[in-house]
């Protein structure tokens, strides 16, 4: 371990240590003879991060990736939408087909989910996302699942987060909210009068005497 000085005159702590065979240096972090009056690390200080750094090193481990990935800022759920739709909605169709699929996430996920670091999500989390619409928006709800768990496994093969999905279905959702298909309202059609058949079957061919797709199925039910 050895006192640094840069140019400008500041000082600060750095560890020359092999790790996995390779020479590196590593920052401990600045000087200060009194870290109260002045932030940094006195040489005791140091010595016991260099000591705690030399045991990693030892054990086979990396003490300056560890380092890096900590000073690495996690990423947000609304920054892995961004990435998420860079990488992937390019597979659309069309731009309006892109845009459908980002909107339920800006109206329903974000509000929830957005600021959140995606490696901090966790299934509770989506719940609270997902049960203000799972009765009454069932299909929307559904979809907006699907979507939350796409954008959360790209994130993990990323490597912005670990783990298990917190959005995933079976093993997971499935034995917290009620399947969907069982309540989905289902709104049927008003029932065609038989007096009234012949008149819509009419109405179903052209000028030219050609027959439209629903008369075609409406004569296959004909005994």
């Amino acid at each position: 371990m050895f006192l640094q000085v840069e140019h400008s005159g500041a000082k600060r702590w750095t560890q020359r240590l092999v790790v996995r065979g390779k020479r590196r240096d590593i920052g401990i972090g600045p000087f200060s003879n009194d870290p109260e009056q002045w932030p940094g690390l006195t040489l005791a200080q140091a010595r016991e991060r260099a000591v705690a750094n030399r045991t990693k090193a030892r054990a086979g481990g990396d003490p300056l990736a560890e380092k890096r990935a900590a000073q690495v800022k996690p990423m947000t759920f609304s920054e892995c939408v961004a990435a998420y739709a860079e990488a992937k909605l390019s597979e659309f169709r069309s731009d309006k087909h892109r845009k459908q699929w980002l909107s339920a996430l800006d109206r329903l996920a974000r509000p929830v989910l957005g600021k959140m670091p995606v490696q901090d999500i966790r299934t509770t989390d989506i719940l609270r996302m997902l049960e203000p619409h799972w009765r009454e928006r069932t299909v929307t709800a559904k979809k907006l699942r699907g979507q939350v768990e796409a954008v959360l496994t790209w994130a993990t093969v990323a490597g912005h987060r670990e783990g298990d999905n917190p959005a995933a279905w079976r093993g997971n959702l499935k034995e917290l909210l009620p399947n969907p298909s069982k309540v989905t309202k289902v709104v049927h059609h008003p029932a065609l009068a038989l007096a009234d058949a012949r008149c819509c079957i009419d109405g179903s061919i052209d000028k030219e005497g050609g027959e439209r797709p629903f008369a075609t199925s409406a004569k296959t039910l004909r005994p």
